[in-house]
């Protein structure tokens, strides 16, 4: 039976170290996407749900200020 040395004992280390600290960045990153993007999709942003009470599911323009400042000043 040999022995393992040091270097290959540290390599043996340092992948348990990276499988640990990928296994808890993976998991971060999962934990912190997955619940935002679940909130969006019951928001419904894009309002797309059927409203048969609605006439009409047009939405009115706002109010665009025609005059030379409002033209100067665009954003």
């Amino acid at each position: 039976m040999k022995k393992k040395g040091f270097k290959q004992k540290w390599k043996s280390f340092g992948q348990k170290v990276v499988k640990a600290q990928t296994f808890i960045l993976m998991a971060g990153i999962y934990f912190a996407v997955v619940p935002i993007f679940s909130l969006i999709r019951f928001a419904d942003p894009l309002r797309l749900k059927l409203n048969k009470d609605a006439k009409s599911y047009w939405d009115a323009r706002k109010k665009v200020d025609t005059s030379l400042a409002g033209m100067k000043r665009l954003f």
